[in-house]
């Protein structure tokens, strides 16, 4: 068997310790290329993981995606917003605002419309008043018309959702002699989860970017950054709109009223035998006598126009006939 010397023994000891040192600088300068390409792509990264998202048809699946990708504080996050949301509160006639079998917390905008023939208008505005009170709702419009034949009004309400199938209930004890209603629901929950998805990668992209601008080194990466970031924070408050008025929406339910009472003939209610005989004999005597107060009206309205020119030709002509009158006596 061969015996290694000293010197060769050293000889091998500074060329393995050559090989080492190259291996670990291979190494650094890889680590530092793969730093800095990935400080330079993840903006694109964050956006496709944004189109990614709202590309899918399960938005559900997509939230629970980004969850597992960016952490549990966005999921707390966005559990604190769903309990704190006015549309939390659930209407046990319609179940506003329940979940479903997949999980979903359903968005419901509901809308109703009743068309009521009263007694006595007065007092049934007076009552939907009172109930829209009581309700903790409010009245958004309201227009009001009087005509020979009826009198009625028009009411556009919004009344909260947790107690908008009582308020559909108490509305039709208003004494009536007619009613037609009807109830519409939207279903916004795929909206609404779509939105969700979509804020949640943009909140993410305006961290790197905020990120990126605090450790930019040059003045055109700054301005690149800062212009890049207003357009993303810009569709963040789009999106957090969007969410607000749905929930608005959700939360508070919309209820259009029509209440009217008709007059005359129509206010009877359909009576039938000698009641409409004797009220078409005193229509037809008053539509006489408005005749007559109307012939009576012109004629006196027509004297009053032939006054002066009477009194004129009166004026002129009494001289012309006492002139002519004297030069007959004459004559003879």
């Amino acid at each position: 068997m061969r015996k290694w010397g000293s010197g060769q023994l050293v000889l091998a000891g500074l060329i393995l310790a050559v090989m080492l040192g190259l291996a670990a600088g291979c190494s650094s300068n890889d680590k530092s290329e793969s730093s800095s390409m990935s400080q330079v792509s993840v903006a694109a990264e964050a956006e496709s993981l944004s189109n990614k998202s709202l590309a899918g048809a399960d938005f559900s699946k997509n939230i629970v995606s980004a969850k597992d990708q960016y952490g549990q504080e966005t999921g707390a996050g966005s559990s604190a917003d769903n309990a704190a949301s006015p549309s939390a509160a659930a209407n046990p006639g319609f179940s506003i605002g329940g979940a479903d079998s997949e999980g979903i917390n359903r968005k419901l905008i509901y809308k109703g419309n009743l068309t009521m023939k009263v007694k006595n208008y007065s007092e049934a505005q007076s009552e939907i008043r009172n109930m829209v009170t009581l309700s903790g709702g409010y009245i958004l419009q309201f227009s009001e018309n009087s005509t020979n034949h009826e009198e009625g009004g028009q009411f556009v309400l919004k009344i909260p959702s947790s107690g908008f199938s009582s308020f559909m209930n108490d509305i039709e004890k208003i004494p009536h002699t007619s009613l037609q209603r009807s109830v519409q629901a939207q279903d916004v929950s795929e909206e609404y989860v779509d939105l969700e998805a979509r804020l949640k990668v943009k909140q993410v992209l305006e961290a790197r970017y905020l990120e990126f601008m605090q450790n930019a080194a040059k003045t055109e990466d700054l301005v690149t950054y800062t212009n890049e970031l207003g357009k993303v924070q810009e569709i963040i408050e789009q999106t957090k709109g969007r969410m607000r008025y749905i929930d608005q929406n959700v939360a508070y339910s919309t209820v259009e009223i029509r209440v009217y009472q008709p007059e005359g003939r129509a206010a009877a209610g359909g009576e039938s035998g000698s009641g409409h005989v004797l009220d078409r004999a005193k229509d037809a005597m008053g539509k006489s006598f408005d005749v007559l107060s109307a012939f009576g009206q012109g004629l006196i309205v027509w004297i009053a126009a032939l006054l002066p020119v009477i009194v004129i030709l009166s004026i002129l002509g009494i001289p012309v006939w006492l002139w002519y009158r004297k030069r007959k006596k004459t004559v003879q």
